[in-house]
């Protein structure tokens, strides 16, 4: 089967995908994989609607797996099948379909929040992710629902702000500052549209959505001057303020306020748990329109907290294994071998390793800058490169070389300008890594060496400099 031969750590990544329902589901489903009595029919069902690559991972297919297994282990009554009720059209109800599509895993933390069933613990192991990243994540979510529920969008004047504020919070698929920019120049027909114009852009209009929050009669009674901070600092506005208190207490006034519109619903399904599979489409967003307003309807009145569950399990384990596909390879591709050069603008993976310290402050920055950290790793060797002017060239041509000559008399031998560097001891972490040595060290001057016919190509005015040390 083509599943068995895909690149990558099979068994890491069914860990990943199915740890968030429980280590017994984990293991269970490794246990389905591996077994030869697994017949290839069973492994080839609930892959119907999804592409047979990696994004296999992110789908449901995985929780085929263990459907029967996670059914059993939950003691939940056996899911009611019967004529569907007709779905409710309420303002909340439509609000958190709608965000159930934009942010599922936030969808999921409302939910919990709404049933009074959140826990911070369960929910900062399930994803993989420290306090402050989950309160910015609860705030996002809360905010997404209220705008979506008071339908704040259309009021922002600024076509440019909403436009670019809809492309990075109300918007499902790639969010990242890349995507949204993409998306904004797309909607707004402007391709000459720059990054730093669209964060001005993005920033004034989530500015303008919290002025509109604020004029609200009703919102503005329950959003505290804490939770204005939660909110300008989850929208990147301001930096906010590291003593504030966690997004649950913050937010507290606001979640009831959610909370009272629903009660007012009498939701009327605490029995119709949906089939797995159904749960695990529409934590994926590829529910229709009509079927998400009833899951949602069932979320909040699911006797026994069975389906919130299985919810729980599937958003984490999706954001688990997109972070590992998102991240490098363990081993360079093939056209980097053996001597062979890859064009000079390939973007590949590559693995190497730094210490924790450097590693968790390019993750700070890139968060802070709303960037992957592998840009962020690509421009600080993009200028190092320009600084040492040490490029290989298109044609394959060899690098520029230093002149290393230990004594006077012993023969010329070249190394590259950029020093082999040195083993640093593991650190542990898995993904892209920077070289700890020498890069991050205070550099040695070169040694003193004859002239060579051979100068290195070096940016305008370090060549006087590194005369100077030769003499």
């Amino acid at each position: 089967m083509r599943m068995t031969r895909m690149p990558c750590d099979v068994v890491r990544l069914m860990r990943l995908r199915a740890r968030a329902h429980g280590d017994d589901v984990a293991a269970e489903a490794i246990a389905r994989w591996q077994s030869v009595d697994t017949k290839p029919e069973e492994l080839q069902r609930a892959r119907e609607r999804v592409p047979l690559d990696a994004r296999i991972w992110l789908s449901p297919w995985p929780l085929h797996l263990v459907s029967r297994y996670v059914e059993s282990r939950s003691g939940a009554p056996a899911p009611i099948v019967g004529e569907a009720l007709p779905a409710l059209q309420a303002p909340v109800l439509v609000a958190l379909a709608k965000l159930g599509r934009i942010d599922p895993a936030g969808l999921a933390l409302l939910v919990s929040l709404l049933r009074g069933e959140y826990d911070p613990l369960v929910w900062r192991g399930a994803l993989g992710e420290s306090d402050r990243e989950l309160d910015d994540r609860v705030t996002l979510a809360l905010y997404r629902a209220i705008v979506l529920r008071g339908d704040i969008l259309p009021g922002i004047e600024d076509r440019g702000a909403r436009v670019a504020l809809a492309a990075r919070r109300f918007r499902a698929g790639d969010t990242s500052e890349l995507g949204s920019l993409r998306a904004a120049r797309r909607e707004l027909d402007d391709d000459a549209l720059t990054l730093p114009a669209y964060r001005a852009l993005e920033r004034a209009g989530a500015q303008a959505s919290v002025d509109q929050l604020r004029a609200d009669p009703q919102l503005a009674v329950v959003l505290s001057e804490p939770a204005l901070a939660c909110l300008r600092r989850a929208l990147r506005i301001d930096a906010g303020d590291e003593a504030l208190p966690p997004a649950e207490v913050a937010l507290e006034a606001a979640v009831s306020l959610l909370s009272r519109e629903v009660l007012a619903i009498n939701l009327r399904t605490p029995e119709g748990h949906p089939p797995l599979l159904d749960l695990a489409w529409f934590a994926a967003g590829e529910s229709p329109r009509e079927r998400a307003l009833i899951f949602v309807e069932h979320l909040l009145a699911c006797r026994g907290g069975r389906c919130l569950a299985v919810l729980r399990g599937e958003v984490c384990g999706r954001e688990a294994v997109s972070r590992v596909l998102s991240s490098p390879l363990g081993e360079p591709p093939a056209s980097h071998r053996g001597g062979v050069a890859a064009p000079i603008n390939a973007a590949s993976p590559h693995m190497i390793k730094c210490r924790d310290v450097l590693w968790e402050t390019f993750a700070a920055m890139a968060h802070d800058e709303g960037r992957s950290v592998d840009d962020l790793v690509e421009e600080a060797m993009d200028r190092y490169r320009a600084l040492r002017g040490h490029l290989r060239d298109a044609t394959g041509a060899p690098p520029s070389v230093l002149v290393d000559d230990k004594t006077p008399d012993a023969p010329t031998t070249r190394r590259a300008s950029v020093p082999p560097p040195s083993v640093p001891p593991a650190s542990g972490k898995a993904g892209l890594r920077l070289g700890s040595s020498p890069w991050l060290s205070k550099p040695e001057p070169p040694p003193s060496s004859a002239p060579s016919s051979e100068e290195p190509t070096l940016p305008n005015g370090l060549g006087d400099i590194t005369k100077k040390r030769q003499r």
